[in-house]
């Protein structure tokens, strides 16, 4: 804990988020899988990284956008291509598969409409199409490594409060909640 306490930084470094010579980023690209939680096709953004090899096999971190936002809201926001890709390059980041999804998860809305309780359990039941229908799309799909100790949930706004009920609800699948 204390190494991890040492390397911990109130602001990401100078220069993170801006693309550099010499480094390679990964492919940021949007796919659709179908919810059989929602009963139809959503979309998802895939972040891999650079050089991906589908004899190689990656963990992967599932990336949550907040309130009223979307699959694209995060992955825009906060530069994670940039950033993972120049972590990559200084050695501070393994390559990883990242997932951008929706995770608003209704069968009768296609979107948020209200700051209210019907909409947060909306959000809240996105833990069923993650495990049933995300999570094997992406396996299935992607070649990734499998089991906890491979795979991360972290979120932003709502989507960090749901990556904490998910990430402890499911310890069984998640090694690492953010």
């Amino acid at each position: 804990m204390e190494h991890v306490k040492n390397m911990m930084t109130e602001y990401a470094p100078a220069g993170i988020t801006e693309e550099k010579n010499g480094v390679s980023y990964g492919t940021l690209k949007k796919y659709q899988y179908y919810s059989t939680t929602r009963e139809r096709n959503v979309n998802v953004n895939v972040l891999l990284p650079a050089d991906y090899n589908e004899n190689e096999t990656y963990p992967v971190l599932y990336a949550l956008h907040g309130y009223w936002e979307t699959e694209d809201s995060l992955a825009a926001m906060s530069s994670a291509r940039t950033m993972l890709g120049n972590l990559n390059a200084n050695g501070e980041a393994e390559k990883m598969i990242v997932v951008f999804p929706y995770i608003y998860t209704s069968k009768t809305k296609e979107a948020c409409d209200g700051l209210n309780l019907e909409n947060s359990l909306n959000y809240d039941n996105f833990i069923h199409d993650l495990t049933n229908d995300l999570m094997p799309y992406i396996e299935k799909n992607f070649s990734v490594k499998t089991g906890r100790e491979n795979t991360a949930i972290t979120g932003f706004s709502m989507g960090a409060r749901e990556s904490l009920f998910i990430g402890l609800t499911r310890s069984d699948l998640f090694g690492y909640v953010g």
